[in-house]
C-alpha cells in the first residue's frame, strides 16, 4: 500500500508540475487518498459528505466545486452513496499514472495539430 501511496504522490506532482489544480481540489484529492489507503486501497469507497467537511475543513459548496474539478480533470469518478446513517458519495479515483498518461497523449495530439497549422499556413 505505501508503494501504491508513493506513486500516486510522484505521478501527481509530475502532473501538477504542468497542469493547475485549485487548492481546495488539491485539498480534496490528497483527503481522498487518504481515505482510500485508510480502507485497504478499495477501488470505490464512500465518503459521508460531513466527514470530507470536517477533514478538509472545507464548506459544502467549497467541496461540490472541488469534485467538478476533479471530475473535469478526469481524476474522479463519483456516484451516489448508500449509506443509510450518513450518506455520502461514492469515490473512485482514477490512478495519476493514467491521467500523466492522458495528459501525455493529448499534449502531443495537440503539438502535432499545431505543427500541421504551421506547415499549412506557410508558403
Amino acid at each position: 500500500m505505501e508503494k501504491q501511496l508513493e506513486q500516486e504522490l510522484v505521478a501527481f506532482f509530475s502532473w501538477f508540475t504542468h497542469q493547475y489544480l485549485s487548492p481546495h481540489a488539491v485539498m480534496l484529492l490528497f483527503t481522498l487518498l487518504i481515505m482510500k489507503t485508510k480502507g485497504g486501497w478499495q477501488e470505490k469507497f464512500e465518503v459521508p459528505h460531513l466527514v470530507l467537511q470536517v477533514l478538509t475543513r472545507l464548506s459544502s459548496k467549497d467541496i461540490a466545486a472541488a469534485i467538478i474539478e476533479l471530475t473535469k480533470h478526469r481524476m474522479l469518478l463519483v456516484e451516489v452513496g448508500t449509506g443509510k446513517l450518513a450518506p455520502g458519495l461514492i469515490y473512485q479515483l482514477v490512478p495519476m499514472t493514467t491521467v500523466v498518461a492522458r495528459q501525455t497523449e493529448l499534449d502531443a495530439a495537440c503539438e502535432n495539430k499545431s505543427n500541421e497549422a504551421i506547415k499549412v499556413n506557410l508558403p
